[in-house]
């Protein structure tokens, strides 16, 4: 560069700054305000970049023919244009045509169909020559509204857009550039030399070093849409219509969808190894042999099933039939837990273990060798080889126990039989019907034991000639306790006697209390007293003195007639009352109860029972044994005196 032309670049760049020399090239670094003065002097263009001069311009349009718009401008081929072009017709640039519109097709695959045309209500449409230098703007159309076309030739029908290239931005190596049409044009955009975005009718590409995003549209069945990402050179995603693919290393996630018939699926692998797939029918979540699967087929065999498998062995299994039938399953080995719902009354839960030492079901023949538990709706079955207890409720509720293949125990809502023996002819029921409860003991099939509301019954022999006691109370009768031989009654306890039917009771001991029953040997031994010399201690024969004081005693005995409360009161007797000799202080003559005796209005009675119970005491007796040695005693006395009046005779 001279240095006139260095000093004028100066003066401008001070100015303006926007001027920039490299080389002896002065290139633009931003816009020139001219101030409304002319760049003249300009030679004409020669490449696509160059300014055009005003004669250029002028002469290269004084030929153009202008014709009456277009409503709408192709935009693809239009298959036998003439009878498809009709009233209603709705596949030119979005555009719905009616009788009478004037269409524009530059698009034909036959380029002599090209030309305008116009619609008319019958077919066929009427067809428009056009020559050299025809220009027609379009009025409406997604793509081409208010855009002139230009006829180029005839031979072929060749038909394009006003400036086909049309330069936007360029600066040194960076440039923003727009060719063609909307269709078939181009926009680039490059910096220092290097593509860093380029948009095209089918393509979208965003570039930066060995990084881009594509995105490719043909518009065609045939070549489907994809999107495509690239890291470093890696592919890193993908997308088209029907797949989605996500990739990092050996690592990725695909997404398929073919909308059609063919089921979708999203895969995902981790280092190369399918970890999640995904379909319309079955999803699966998988590590090595462990996988979770969500199934649905609506198959005959099931339309639903959920498993997980660990190990490659299945431990829990989900299924729904076609049947509508639902089972889920949990195991483990020879282990499983089970529930089965057939929506029918049937549904079921059955635990099996270890293949062995399972039950069958003897009543519904249900079970299996390995079951252990099995639950209906209206059952319930706990087993363990031939033994299992059962609970069952069809609206008769009832429970039973089975042990080594016998019954041992039933139950229902009136009867509960406890069983032993092979037999079954040993039990113990309770029946309870809300109205007489009873308790039946039964060994060899004869009852031992029953036991009702108001009775208690032990039991031997048959029922036609039974040996039983039997116990009574009603709460409103007299109690009672009876023991029956063969039949015939031996002893009768109630609450005021016992009666033992002219039977004898043997083998009594000796009395302690008062109360004691007493045999007849110790009867006889106290009636007679014991006398014997052997068994006597400090003998003192009786003296005057005694006499004397048994005179004295005998003189003062009040000898009274009475009848008990109990007896009849014409029933009379002679006797003694205790509480007169005590106060003679006779020897042993009167001795009292150890125990209480109850009295009422009418004498002796049942404290608990008794309305007129007055008090309870203890019951003063007379022993009419000890007052024989005083009557001695005075008969000798007397007896010493007939003896002196005798003699004085």
């Amino acid at each position: 560069m001279s240095t006139r032309q260095k000093r004028a670049y100066d003066e401008i760049a001070g100015n303006l700054d926007v001027l920039d020399l490299v080389a002896d090239r002065m290139g633009m670094l931003g816009n020139i305000n001219m101030n409304g003065n002319k760049i003249t002097s300009v030679g004409n263009p020669s490449s696509s970049g160059d300014v055009a001069t005003k004669a250029y311009v002028d002469t290269t349009y004084s030929s153009f023919h202008f014709l009456t718009p277009v409503r709408v401008a192709s935009t693809i081929n239009i298959v036998n244009p003439l009878t498809t072009l009709v009233n209603g017709y709705d596949n030119i640039d979005t555009v719905l045509l009616a009788t009478g519109d004037r269409v524009l097709l530059k698009n034909q695959t036959d380029a002599a169909e090209n030309g305008i045309y116009v619609v008319n209500d019958p077919a066929p449409a009427t067809k428009i020559e056009l020559v050299e230098s025809n220009v027609v703007f379009a009025n409406e159309g997604a793509l081409n509204k208010d855009s002139g076309f230009l006829c180029t030739s005839v031979s072929p029908m060749t038909i394009q857009r006003f400036a086909t290239v049309a330069p936007i931005l360029s600066a040194f190596d960076t440039k923003i550039e727009i060719t063609g049409e909307p269709v078939a044009g181009e926009l680039l955009v490059a910096v220092d030399n290097v593509e860093k975005l380029t948009i095209n009718a089918t393509t979208t590409k965003i570039t930066q070093g060995n990084s881009y995003l594509q995105l490719d549209d043909a518009e065609s069945e045939l070549t489907p849409s994809t999107m495509e990402m690239r890291l470093d050179s890696a592919q890193k995603m993908t997308i088209s219509g029907t797949t989605t693919n996500i990739i990092q290393g050996d690592t990725s996630i695909a997404v398929y969808d073919p909308s059609s018939a063919t089921p979708s699926t999203v895969t995902v692998n981790v280092d190369n190894a399918a970890k999640i797939e995904c379909s319309s029918t079955t999803s699966v979540i998988e590590s090595f042999d462990t996988k979770f699967i969500a199934y649905d087929e609506g198959s005959a065999a099931y339309t639903s099933k959920l498993s997980g498998d660990v190990d490659g062995t299945e431990r829990l299994a989900i299924t729904k039939t076609a049947a509508n039938t639902l089972s889920t399953k949990l195991g483990m080995g020879n282990n499983s837990l089970q529930l089965l719902d057939a929506n029918a009354g049937s549904n079921q839960l059955i635990y099996r273990g270890g293949g062995v030492n399972g039950f069958v079901d003897p009543v519904t023949g249900t079970g299996a060798a390995d079951c252990r538990l099995s639950m209906s709706y209206d059952t319930t079955v706990i087993g363990q080889n031939n033994s299992y207890f059962k609970v069952a409720d069809g609206g008769v509720g009832t429970a039973s126990i089975r042990v080594d293949g016998l019954d041992k125990f039933t139950s229902t809502a009136t009867l509960t039989r406890i069983k032993q023996g092979a037999a079954a002819t040993t039990y113990i029921d309770l029946f309870d019907d809300a109205s007489n409860p009873t308790m039946i003991t039964t060994l060899a099939n004869a009852n031992k034991v029953e036991v009702s509301k108001n009775t208690t019954k032990l039991r031997q022999n048959t029922a036609v000639t039974p040996t039983d006691i039997e116990v009574f109370d009603d709460n409103v009768g007299t109690p009672y306790v009876k023991i029956r031989i063969s039949t015939a009654e031996v002893l009768t306890v109630e609450a005021a006697s016992v009666n033992v039917h002219s039977h004898k009771i043997v083998n009594v001991s000796d009395p302690v209390a008062n109360q004691d029953a007493v045999t007849l040997a110790y009867f006889n031994a106290n009636l007679s007293g014991t006398s014997d010399e052997r068994v006597k201690d400090g003998i003192e024969y009786e003296t005057r003195e005694i006499q004397d004081s048994a005179i004295e005693k005998f003189k003062k005995l009040k000898l009274c007639e009475f009848s008990y409360k109990w007896e009849d009161k014409d029933r009379r007797q002679l006797g003694f009352v205790a509480q007169d000799l005590d106060q003679l202080n006779i020897r042993n003559s009167v001795v009292t109860d150890t125990y209480k005796s109850h009295i009422c209005k009418t004498g002796l009675c049942s404290k608990e029972s008794c309305p007129e119970h007055v008090h309870s005491i203890y019951i003063k007796r007379v022993r009419n044994d000890s007052l024989v040695p005083l009557l001695v005693s005075v008969i000798n006395s007397l007896l010493s005196d007939v003896e002196k009046l005798k003699s004085k005779l």
